[in-house]
């Protein structure tokens, strides 16, 4: 995992960092190693080491300086101990087992089965008479993967954060009030989820600024290149403050979708739908505009229903900002990337019902919609 965050103060919403949590290093260890290595200062050393060279974004940067074992300590909780060691700079580290969920709390393999139930909309009670404990415990369980980094969780290494992604918004309820759930995609992987209490220019900002905030971490210096948006006016601009030098580029599978909701009994259908992807599968912008061209022409002569050529006439308008995807090699061009976990956000809101007290436990409940893939990783 990836930077902890908590609430820090009395009159603010903003996730802030937590100093507790960059203090735990969860090593790729099984419960059994790693209290035989505790017995042995030598070994536990030298599979550190090893460690630090694998999979040197587990731990600290500073810890190349040099770290001494420090003391073990023991959890009354589990009736385990774990180690510490005390870097150059003096900070202190707890070395824990991958294996053991957070503060102890329990194993990885006792509650990654409860956590995905949980996503899939089953009541809390009933995980309680398949898997004990209460409804409280497991409801921190799966809040708490809220809490983390999602670019940080996601990308370890700088080189590997997407140029190319996808940016879109939800719109759900909290206590009656219409709330906007801002997220973004890239890689086929989610890499950003805040939730907005508006959808105007300002919010969205704030919102996809998460994302930067968490991406910036990895790469000060990093950019995006290309963003897919559905055409709302705020979230480009948004964008675009964001990244100044990004290309923002339509997604084409919106205007067929539109095309396709008014083209239900149209009698040539299909053949006019052979034709629009057809424009899509071109390979070059001067292919793809002349394509467009032949499709407006075609459609004035064999199209009947008004309302289907007025979509396919919109369409055509948007020409430019479709042909903008040729600019940059592997940009998306749709937004599909982004709509399959909007989907699976919108089962998960459907099943809780958005039942959440106030804004922040809601906007870490959304943000652990992810917990389906991490259980496959426990």
């Amino acid at each position: 995992m990836s930077t902890l965050k908590r609430k820090r103060g009395k009159n603010t919403n903003k996730l802030e960092k937590s100093n507790r949590g960059d203090k735990i290093i969860r090593l790729p260890i099984d419960i059994s190693t790693y209290e035989a290595l505790l017995c042995d200062t030598v070994k536990f050393r030298e599979k550190l080491t090893e460690l630090i060279s694998l999979h040197p974004e587990l731990f600290p940067c500073n810890i190349i300086d040099g770290y001494e074992f420090h003391h073990k300590r023991f959890s009354k909780k589990q009736g385990v101990i774990h180690g510490r060691i005390r870097l150059k700079d003096g900070s202190l580290h707890s070395l824990y087992s991958h294996c053991w969920m957070r503060y102890m709390s329990g194993k990885t393999t006792e509650s990654w089965f409860a956590l995905l139930l949980i996503f899939y909309g089953v009541p809390l009670w009933i995980i309680v008479l398949g898997f004990k404990k209460n409804e409280q415990f497991w409801y921190r369980q799966f809040t708490y993967f809220g809490r983390f980094d999602i670019v940080g969780t996601s990308v370890k290494q700088a080189h590997k954060l997407p140029q190319n992604i996808a940016v879109d918004e939800k719109s759900t309820w909290l206590r009656a009030k219409l709330v906007y759930v801002a997220m973004l995609a890239g890689m086929n992987c989610l890499l950003g989820i805040c939730l907005s209490q508006r959808s105007d220019e300002v919010s969205l900002e704030e919102a996809y600024g998460e994302f930067k905030t968490e991406a910036t971490e990895i790469n000060r210096d990093y950019q995006v290149i290309s963003v897919v948006t559905d055409g709302w006016k705020a979230t480009s601009n948004a964008i675009k403050k964001l990244f100044c030098e990004s290309i923002i580029i339509l997604c084409f599978l919106h205007s067929v979708i539109k095309i396709r909701n008014v083209a239900q009994k149209e009698p040539c259908k299909k053949e006019l739908f052979n034709k629009i992807w057809e424009i899509y599968r071109q390979e070059n912008p001067k292919d793809f505009v002349t394509k467009m061209d032949e499709l407006k022409q075609c459609s004035s002569v064999h199209i009947q229903k008004p309302s289907v050529i007025e979509q396919l006439d919109k369409m055509q308008q948007k020409t430019e900002f479709f042909t903008k995807a040729y600019q940059q090699k592997n940009a998306l061009t749709t937004s599909n990337t982004i709509d399959r976990p909007m989907r699976m956000l919108d089962r998960f809101l459907f099943n809780h019902r958005s039942g959440e007290p106030s804004i922040l436990p809601c906007s870490f409940s959304i943000r652990s919609i992810d917990v389906k893939s991490l259980c496959y990783l426990l």
